[in-house]
């Protein structure tokens, strides 16, 4: 095993990478001998951070090898990703449009989705439609009543709630409850 000593953009990339394991991994923390398992699929947001942060370590590695540096705008555009990811989680409830996104976050259309199909492969609006709805199915797991979620996530109706999940998941709302409910009674 050969030891490298990490530059200034390789440990800052290193920084955020630690701050992003604990949304992707369990049991690393609770005992050495037990395997690490995923707590996130390959399409959540914190998988493709993880993934991401990962890939520009080792690409700042290979690089270096033959004398090149791990660019600081590399390395800002993975940070700005992780914003925009943060800023999505925390208004995940508000029904954001694009142009919402753009304003609040002072991004072009095209600067934001050139970056979401550069991290995750996918656009933006794609991106933020899976939280929502992972959100929801969450919350109706946890047993809140349909037109309580409806009105905390902003859907405009009850029809259209039913469509979205439906689109995003594949899945109906109520396939969603009746799961919950098996498996409370087990």
């Amino acid at each position: 095993m050969r030891k490298v000593r990490l530059d200034d953009c390789e440990r800052n990339i290193a920084l955020n990478l630690i701050k992003e394991i604990p949304n992707v991994f369990t049991g690393y923390d609770i005992n050495e001998f037990e395997p690490i398992q995923f707590k996130a699929s390959p399409g959540d947001a914190e998988y493709q951070i993880v993934k991401n942060y990962l890939e520009l370590l080792c690409l700042s590695l290979i690089r270096r090898g033959s004398d090149a540096r791990c660019s600081v705008s590399e390395h800002k555009k993975a940070a700005q990703f992780a914003e925009i990811v943060a800023y999505l989680k925390n208004n995940v409830t508000n029904n954001l449009t694009l142009d919402k996104i753009c304003h609040d976050l002072s991004e072009s259309p095209g600067t934001l989705k050139a970056m979401f199909r550069k991290f995750t492969g996918g656009g933006i609006m794609k991106y933020y439609n899976y939280l929502r709805c992972e959100h929801s199915i969450k919350l109706l797991r946890d047993g809140h009543p349909i037109t309580e979620i409806i009105s905390y996530m902003n859907f405009s109706s009850q029809n259209y709630f039913s469509y979205f999940i439906k689109r995003e998941s594949g899945a109906t709302p109520s396939s969603y409850i009746e799961k919950a409910t098996a498996e409370e009674i087990i």
